[in-house]
């Protein structure tokens, strides 16, 4: 398990490159509501994995018992 600095410096880290991708992308021609529509596509492909994973979890437990 990371400890606390070390997680602050991962998620620093990612933002600072995920601002870099983003000055690119504008500098390149993709606009920011392009931008903000490829993040909620991914932010909804996510939450759906994540459900995805709890239903298994809770289906497993369910079987076990």
């Amino acid at each position: 398990m990371l400890d606390n600095d070390t997680r602050s410096d991962l998620d620093c880290r990612e933002t600072i490159s995920a601002i870099i991708g983003a000055f690119i992308d504008i500098a390149f021609g993709r606009s920011a509501t392009d931008l903000a529509q490829e993040a909620a596509k991914e932010n909804i492909e996510l939450s759906q994995t994540i459900s995805s994973f709890h239903r298994n979890r809770t289906k497993t437990k369910e079987e076990k018992n």
